[in-house]
């Protein structure tokens, strides 16, 4: 929702302040969105080793799940994109490359060619290749080893994150403008932040259950609070350089990591206590946008790429604003969401269901 709406009201306004603010906290938004990723998709496998069971879901079957959930919504909206009457802008026509999400490594100064948010889902698919390997170790060694390996575990990811924010800090000292030779790199830390969250909470939750719910359920509302504090934080120390359009500069990325902390803290009291269960979580109009948010996601940016078209086509384009782009690109993104949910996901889950567990 975040990003749909920065990039929706970017797109359409003309205050490059604006936009260039706007579009920063987007990838803000994009950050948290790999961390959680780590963090949901680590979780049952950490859950695995503490009470040394074999995780519900082995490595095969994790990657033929993954796929089987993002890439057929992939492919009809690029499909969608190419037949529309837009400029999809794929680099050198390489259907092949986009419809198999490796157009970034063979065009990397077209990083945003196509769905322009797909670079995002190549670095999302690559990183499922470790964490399948990873829940094949899990399944061989969690029994023979139980806490040691989860020490490894947290240890591996630990150094992770430290090597990959050093090799950053230098890239971006280097090159703070230049964002393509980090692109990818630089988003693996957030995974890996979020499987240290995972392998944390989910160690203190079983080992020490009472005292987790309670600790959250009295701090719930200040973990909220020191969450909004730490955005007002970011804003002041990147604002600057956001504004500038400076959105790789050293101080505009330190500032995103700020962010991080804070957001899965609010993730995992969201999960634990009755407080934000009711306000939140609990919604049913959350649970079907948090179920949808892929698709939501994904073609979003085919509809703003439609409805640019319709604003120079059309004889009257002053109706497409900031003020109307984003519930219409939004409507759009819903309608293609609740399609994929009656005509892709449920009879992809009932094959996956058949044959899943032949490929463990």
């Amino acid at each position: 929702m975040v990003v749909v709406f920065f990039h929706a009201v970017s797109g359409f306004s003309s205050n490059q302040n604006l936009n260039n603010t706007l579009m920063t906290l987007g990838n803000i938004a994009l950050c948290f969105f790999f961390m959680l990723s780590g963090f949901v998709n680590f979780r049952p496998y950490i859950v695995a080793v503490i009470k040394k069971e074999r995780p519900i879901v082995g490595g095969a079957g994790f990657l033929l799940r993954r796929l089987f959930r993002t890439m057929p919504a992939y492919w009809l909206a690029l499909t969608i994109l190419i037949l529309l009457p837009v400029d999809a802008r794929l680099a050198g026509n390489d259907y092949p490359a986009y419809y198999f999400l490796y157009h970034i490594y063979k065009y990397p100064d077209a990083i945003y060619s196509g769905i322009f948010v797909s670079w995002s889902i190549v670095v999302e698919v690559f990183f499922w290749i470790p964490l399948a390997i990873i829940s094949i170790l899990i399944t061989r060694f969690s029994f023979l080893y139980g806490k040691k390996f989860l020490a490894f575990l947290f240890s591996f990811y630990s150094l992770v994150v430290l090597f990959s924010n050093l090799y950053l800090y230098n890239l971006l000292k280097a090159n703070p403008h230049d964002e393509r030779q980090w692109f990818n790199f630089a988003q693996w830390h957030r995974f890996a932040i979020g499987e240290i969250f995972a392998i944390t909470v989910v160690y203190l939750y079983i080992k020490h259950k009472n005292k987790v719910e309670g600790f959250f359920n009295r701090s719930g509302l200040l973990i909220y609070l020191a969450t909004i504090a730490s955005i007002i934080f970011v804003v002041y120390l990147g604002f600057p350089d956001w504004q500038k359009g400076d959105s790789s500069s050293l101080r505009a990325y330190f500032a995103q990591i700020v962010m991080l902390l804070p957001s899965m803290l609010l993730l995992v009291v969201g999960t634990l206590t009755p407080l934000n269960k009711s306000l939140f979580f609990g919604k049913r109009i959350f649970q079907l946008f948090g179920k949808w948010s892929y698709e939501i996601y994904l073609f979003h940016a085919v509809a703003l790429y439609f409805l640019t078209y319709l604003q120079e086509s059309l004889p009257f384009p002053q109706i497409f604003n900031i003020f109307t782009i984003f519930p219409l690109a939004l409507s759009l993104s819903v309608l293609y969401a609740i399609f994929c949910e009656k005509y892709l996901n449920k009879p992809l889950s009932r094959v996956i269901k058949k044959y899943g567990s032949s490929a463990e």
